[in-house]
């Protein structure tokens, strides 16, 4: 009889790796008094998406027992979870209500929109992960809505672009909210394949790079 449950191979790997950078990101935003630490935990966010976006491509070359497909499958949804849907609302609320990004409004109204935003993200995400693991056999080329782990791109993104502006909040609750809609709106986005993979990498050390030099 196994000591513990769960399978541990190395084709579950980067999905682990995946949630380390989250909580390390959750972990140093939350017991922060200021946004001090936002690009770090944007790279966290960053690390994550490459994590995620290698952890299937790594599973495939690894041979696998029926039983440790089915759980790196059901670790990966699980994974995307808490660093996909959990820890940009962490990043959010923070940002929210914490030091110079503060929005110039009442405070109620500020926290109501803040909640509705964050609620509206948080649900439609883990919908569309719930969705994602009933529908997807794995052998189509095409996502049906926006995949949760985009979100490793365009929140360090807009972060990169709005920060500098009086109106950093604000855009980036529009930010969010449109990413709630797009979760669970039924369009089709193609699978990134073969030199798209390098693609993605190079960006994201471009990107990491960008946010430690501003």
């Amino acid at each position: 009889m196994k000591r513990f449950i769960g399978c541990y191979n190395r084709s579950v790997i980067l999905t682990y790796m995946s949630i380390v950078a989250a909580v390390i990101g959750i972990w140093q935003i939350a017991f922060q008094t200021d946004n001090s630490k936002l690009p770090f935990v944007m790279a966290c966010l960053i690390i994550a998406g490459v994590c995620d976006m290698f952890d299937g491509k790594v599973a495939r070359r690894c041979k696998r027992t029926e039983t440790e497909k089915d759980f790196g499958i059901q670790l990966d949804s699980l994974a995307d979870t808490v660093s996909f849907v959990a820890f940009p609302v962490v990043i959010l609320i923070k940002a929210c209500t914490t030091g110079e990004f503060l929005i110039p409004m009442n405070g109620n109204v500020r926290m109501i929109i803040v909640h509705v935003v964050s609620i509206a993200y948080i649900v439609t995400g883990v919908t569309r992960l719930a969705w994602f693991n009933i529908t997807t056999t794995g052998k189509t080329t095409y996502f049906s809505g926006l995949p949760v782990t985009s979100v490793a791109a365009i929140i360090p993104v807009a972060y990169l672009l709005f920060k500098s502006l009086p109106f950093f909040l604000e855009a980036m609750l529009i930010v969010y909210a449109i990413i709630a809609v797009l979760f669970v709106l039924n369009f089709k986005l193609k699978k990134p394949t073969g030199l798209v993979f390098v693609f993605f990498s190079i960006a994201a050390t471009i990107l990491i790079t960008i946010l430690f030099i501003k």
